[in-house]
């Protein structure tokens, strides 16, 4: 501690505080951007999900289109293969 001009005490932050400081700050600047990015993550997730679960419903309806052609033409079931 050091005395200023008016006669107040002063704190003397040396090289290696600043550097814990700054260190500080940095793991706090990235806990708030995960923060703020962990709903999209999620609402990306979602979607994903949704479009996969869209998808093997498509596949089921195809799947069954293709077996009641079939049934519908069996000739048809030989230019498929």
């Amino acid at each position: 501690m050091q005395n200023n001009q008016n006669g107040k005490k002063t704190h003397d932050i040396t090289s290696s505080q600043k550097e814990e400081l700054s260190e500080i700050q940095e793991d706090l600047n990235i806990r708030e951007q995960r923060r703020r990015m962990f709903p999209r993550v999620a609402l990306v997730g979602l979607c994903a999900g949704l479009v996969a679960s869209f998808f093997r419903i498509a596949l089921t309806g195809a799947n069954a289109f293709r077996k009641c052609l079939a049934l519908w033409h069996p000739e048809a079931l030989a230019y498929g293969s």
